[in-house]
C-alpha cells in the first residue's frame, strides 16, 4: 500500500495575482496624486499671483518688499513638489497618455543636471558627463525621461551624504538584435545591499523614512522605460 500525493504549483497564479494587486495601488496612488498636483497647481499660482503684484507694489529693499519676495521664493520651491506628484501620477498613464517623440538624450540629461545643481547647491555632489552633446537621439516622452533621471540622480544623491561623484555616459548598442542606447548612472555612494537590490524595483519599497521617501521612485521608472519599449537593471 502506498499514497500518492499530487499537489498543484499555483506559483504563477500568486504572482500573477500580486502583481494585479501592485497595479491597482500604483494606478490609485497615481489618480490621487494628479488630483492633489492640479489642486496644489491651483494654489500656488493663486499665491504667486498675489505677492508678485504685492512686491511690484512696495518700495523696493523694504521689509515688506523682502517678504513679499521670500512669498514667490517659497511658492516656486513648492513647485518642486508639484513636479514630483505629477511624476507619480504619470505612473498610471497609458502609452496613448504619452508623448513619445525623438529626444535628444544630451539635452534632457543637461536639464536634469541643471535642476539637481539649483535644487541642492550646498550639496557637495560633482557630475561627470561624458559629451552630452554627442549623446544619440532616442523615442521617448521628454518630460517623463526627466523625471525618470531626476529620480535616479536623487537616490544616488541620498546615497552620498557626505558627497561624491555621479558619473553620466551613453553609448549605442544592440541587444537581441534591436538597437538601443545604454545610459549608465553611475555614483561613488554607499551602493546597495543583496536584499535591497532584490526589492528595489517593488512598489512602496524604501530604505528611506516615511517623511522622505514613499517607495515609487524607481517603479516610475521602471514602467515608463518599459512603456518605451525599454528596460532598466541596477
Amino acid at each position: 500500500s502506498g499514497y500518492i500525493v499530487m499537489l498543484r504549483d499555483c506559483s504563477e497564479r500568486s504572482k500573477n495575482e500580486e502583481e494585479h494587486v501592485n497595479k491597482q495601488k500604483i494606478e490609485a496612488i497615481a489618480n490621487m496624486a494628479g488630483g492633489l498636483a492640479h489642486d496644489f497647481t491651483n494654489s500656488l499660482g493663486v499665491i504667486s499671483g498675489h505677492a508678485s503684484s504685492i512686491a511690484d507694489n512696495l518700495i523696493p529693499k523694504t521689509r515688506a518688499h523682502e517678504e513679499a519676495l521670500r512669498i514667490l521664493e517659497t511658492a516656486k520651491r513648492a513647485g518642486n513638489i508639484t513636479k514630483h506628484l505629477m511624476s507619480i501620477a504619470r505612473i498610471g498613464a497609458t502609452r496613448t497618455d504619452m508623448k513619445v517623440e525623438s529626444v535628444h538624450l544630451g539635452n534632457v540629461v543637461k536639464d536634469a543636471i541643471n535642476i539637481m545643481e539649483e535644487s541642492f547647491p550646498s550639496q557637495k555632489i560633482a557630475f561627470k558627463v561624458r559629451t552630452p552633446e554627442s549623446m544619440p537621439y532616442i523615442m521617448a516622452d521628454d518630460r517623463q525621461l526627466l523625471d525618470c533621471l531626476i529620480n535616479l540622480l536623487m537616490n544616488a544623491t541620498d546615497a552620498m551624504p557626505n558627497g561624491g561623484t555621479i558619473a553620466i555616459d551613453a553609448d549605442e548598442t544592440t541587444f537581441r538584435k534591436t538597437s538601443y542606447v545604454a545610459l549608465r548612472i553611475r555614483d561613488s555612494g554607499t551602493g546597495m545591499s543583496n536584499d535591497v537590490l532584490l526589492h528595489a524595483f517593488e512598489p512602496f519599497y524604501t530604505t528611506k523614512t516615511v517623511s522622505s521617501g514613499a517607495g515609487l521612485g524607481l517603479t516610475v521608472v521602471r514602467n515608463s522605460l518599459e512603456r518605451w519599449g525599454g528596460f532598466i537593471k541596477i
